[in-house]
C-alpha cells in the first residue's frame, strides 16, 4: 500500500509493507522484493519515499515500535536528524552515510550509530501517522 502526504510542503510517499518469510518459497520472496521495487520506481522523481515496513525477523525493530514515546525525547530524536536530509530531493542517503564512515570501522560504533538511526526513522514515521491522523475523519 502507497499513501501520499504533503508534510510541511513536501510530497511524501509512505510506502507499508510485509514481508513474510516463514513459511514461503523463494519465488514468493522474490516477487515481494520486485513489487516493492516498482512501487518505489513508481513514485516521481523529486518526491520522498518513506518505507514503513516489517521485514519479519526484526526484532528490535518491532520492540521500538511498542515503546511508549515521550512527546520531548520524540522531538529531540527529530532535531538530532542532519539538516542535509532535508535539504533537496536528489540528496543520496546511502552515499552520505557511506562518505562519513572512517577508515578503520569499529563495530561498536556503527551499531550504536544505526540504532540512532533507527529511532530517527520511527520518530518521523511516527510524526507521519500523526499528522494523517489528525486529516483522516
Amino acid at each position: 500500500m502507497i499513501m501520499k502526504l504533503e508534510f510541511e510542503g513536501v510530497m511524501m510517499n509512505v510506502v507499508n509493507a510485509y514481508a513474510q518469510q516463514v513459511g514461503c518459497a523463494m519465488d514468493e520472496k522474490e516477487d515481494f522484493w520486485s513489487e516493492l521495487d516498482n512501487v518505489i520506481d513508481s513514485v516521481p522523481k523529486g518526491q520522498r519515499v518513506v518505507i514503513g515496513a516489517d521485514f519479519n525477523g526484526h526484532e528490535e525493530l518491532r520492540e521500538m515500535r511498542e515503546q511508549p514515546i515521550d512527546p520531548q525525547a520524540e522531538q529531540e530524536i527529530i532535531n538530532s536528524i542532519d539538516e542535509v536530509y532535508f535539504s533537496n530531493d536528489s540528496f543520496d542517503v546511502v552515499n552520505y552515510e557511506l562518505e562519513k564512515l572512517p577508515t578503520v570501522l569499529n563495530l561498536e560504533e556503527i551499531e550504536e550509530y544505526r540504532d540512532k538511526l533507527k529511532k530517527q526513522q520511527a520518530a518521523v514515521r511516527n510524526i507521519l501517522f500523526k499528522a494523517h491522523s489528525q486529516k483522516t475523519p
